[in-house]
């Protein structure tokens, strides 16, 4: 939506624009874990949801690389506390079996902001050239200011901070979920709760699983549009099928959700990472000619996201203790963001403009 041109960016600054973001993931994991720690959850969350907005409102007052990659790095920084604060919170307000089913819609809702960020983009894309892409950023960053707002006023940690429950109503709740033996408090440090979650091999795996999936995740973040337009669509028609994949992400969490109900959480992990291997393959072997069959094949390769549904889902209904529980988070959002920092460095200029090496 003419971002390179208007601040003159070479290929290789736009590749680092988007690892940037995830260095200031990096920076911000201790902070973040700390603070959630000592402070409440619902003030800090909601404090930092508000900041992300503004950050992300910045970038459309941005010029050059050097304005870019400061508001990037602030980003990452704000937002690594996102996915910790969902995963304790989740744990705290439902059942070991509720829990999966509440895990997809969270993470299915990146799907549904394909779906408003394509046809919002299409929307703005209809305006004055210079106002494309910053009118977009704005529009997004006063969207998340106002999430922010009402996370403050409306959001609760656990029942026992729930101001609109009555006092029976909490025990209620309590009673629900303490079958989970996950805990309820968020506050206390524990040294042996760190200890425990150091000594336990299913963090490791956790992180590698991260890794290996926020590879592909942030090259694809960065350069999907460039896919989409490089199988032989306009700017405009790339701006509305970038829609399409978020709809098949809602669609292909609730068939995931299906085969874990008749099979098991891993084969549906698996199952979802068979997906993407199809579509890559349709990518790489269907002809050039065949835009649309190979536009398929690369919207079966974003389902390899929605294995991390089963991630999310051990963490929340299977790590007691909000210490542990905190560490878990660390390991998925420390192994997120190094994929994520390596993978837009894999799109390489000499690759352009279809990127099959990457």
């Amino acid at each position: 939506m003419g971002i390179k041109e208007d601040t003159n960016l070479t290929a290789n600054q736009f590749s680092w624009l988007g690892s940037i973001v995830y260095f200031g993931y990096l920076a911000g994991e201790v902070p973040a874990n700390y603070m959630m720690q000592r402070f409440s959850l619902v003030k800090y969350f909601s404090c930092m949801c508000t900041i992300w907005g503004l950050v992300v409102a910045l970038h459309g007052f941005c010029h050059d690389f050097a304005g870019l990659a400061a508001v990037r790095f602030l980003l990452g920084f704000a937002e690594v506390s996102a996915a910790p604060a969902v995963i304790y919170i989740l744990g705290s307000w439902y059942t070991k079996a509720e829990q999966v089913s509440r895990v997809a819609i969270w993470y299915s809702s990146s799907g549904v902001a394909y779906i408003l960020g394509g046809f919002f983009a299409w929307c703005i894309y209809q305006a004055d050239n210079s106002f494309r892409w910053r009118g977009l950023f704005i529009f997004y960053g006063c969207l998340t200011v106002l999430t922010g707002i009402v996370l403050y006023f409306f959001l609760a940690v656990s029942p026992t901070e729930a101001r609109w429950l009555t006092e029976d109503e909490k025990v209620i709740a309590l009673e629900r979920v303490r079958a989970n033996k996950t805990g309820t408090e968020v506050w206390r440090f524990s040294w042996p709760q760190l200890k425990e979650a150091l000594l336990d091999i299913r963090l490791y795996i956790i992180f590698m699983l991260l890794v290996s999936t926020g590879l592909p995740n942030g090259g694809i973040t960065v350069f999907g549009p460039s896919i989409i337009s490089a199988f032989g669509f306009s700017t405009e028609q790339t701006t509305l099928l970038s829609m399409a994949p978020g709809v098949t992400a809602v669609i292909g969490t609730g068939v995931a959700l299906m085969v874990a109900k008749f099979t098991n959480r891993t084969i549906a992990g698996i199952w979802c990472l068979v997906l993407a291997c199809i579509g890559v393959t349709m990518m790489f072997t269907i002809p050039t000619s065949n835009a649309v069959a190979r536009y398929g094949g690369y919207i079966l390769t974003l389902q390899f996201p929605n294995c991390i549904i089963f991630v999310v889902t051990f963490m929340t209904a299977g790590v007691g203790g909000s210490t542990k529980k905190v560490a878990f988070g660390a390991a998925y959002q420390i192994g997120f963001t190094i994929g994520n920092i390596l993978g837009p460095q894999t799109f390489r200029k000499s690759d352009a403009p279809n990127y099959y090496a990457s």
